[in-house]
């Protein structure tokens, strides 16, 4: 569980950093958490995760097509 929360928070530090394996990260923990909170009988958490994962692979896509706003 410690490392999928140390994996989850790498994903926000890539963001910060604008770079897209932080989609990546992100699929694989919410996908672990989609499933986990499943398991431990929490189904709106479970939603929530799987609302990220779904999210994530949007934007996976969508900084795969155009490179990111550098401000």
């Amino acid at each position: 569980m410690w490392l999928m929360a140390a994996l989850s928070y790498a994903g926000v530090i890539l963001n910060v950093h604008k770079r897209r394996e932080a989609f990546a990260l992100w699929m694989f923990t919410n996908a672990f958490w989609t499933v986990e909170d499943f398991r431990h009988g929490l189904p709106a958490q479970a939603a929530l995760f799987l609302l990220y994962f779904i999210t994530s692979i949007w934007g996976w896509f969508r900084w795969g097509r155009h490179e990111p706003h550098k401000n």
